[in-house]
């Protein structure tokens, strides 16, 4: 399945959005092409940290990005089509896409060290903090923002799968 666009948002639909929360200067300063690569990135930070936790399943098994999906129904209860981006998508995608913009490693940075934080030290001055943390601190980053506008398409539990 051949598909053109990478991102789940447009930057026409991504410079809207920002003419109505005020347009970052970080947003503006980027050309149409850096917009797009930028929403680009965002698409596959989505893919990648929601990946798994999306409703539905995905339309096709040869579909490059997760979204549209089959039988996804939202917190309220309503079925999304499957053939249309969610709004919610949309808006996390161009929400993603400027903290790829801003944030100083990226959304989604090439680490030598995959694994998990088991223990983390921090000394200010005389101050100290010392955490241990049980089972590691996962080092994916996530955004309380992206995070609530995704919140009513995302799966709260593991998934079973009946063969």
């Amino acid at each position: 399945m051949a598909e053109e666009a990478t991102s789940y948002a447009t930057v026409a639909e991504a410079d809207a959005y920002w003419q109505i929360y005020s347009t970052p200067a970080a947003w503006s300063a980027l050309d149409e092409a850096q917009k797009q690569a930028a929403l680009n990135v965002g698409r596959q930070y989505l893919d990648a940290i929601y990946g798994l936790r999306w409703i539905g399943t995905r339309a096709t098994s040869d579909q490059i990005k997760d979204w549209p999906r089959v039988s996804a129904v939202d917190s309220d209860g309503y079925q999304l089509s499957d053939t249309t981006i969610p709004r919610e998508v949309m808006d996390a995608n161009i929400e993603s896409a400027l903290r790829h913009v801003t944030e100083p490693d990226g959304l989604l940075p090439d680490t030598a060290d995959r694994g998990r934080v088991m223990r983390e030290r921090v000394e200010v001055g005389p101050l100290v903090e010392d955490i241990t943390y049980a089972g590691g601190k996962v080092l994916n980053k996530t955004f309380p923002k992206v995070e609530r506008i995704l919140s009513p398409l995302l799966s709260s539990g593991s998934r079973i799968y009946l063969g």
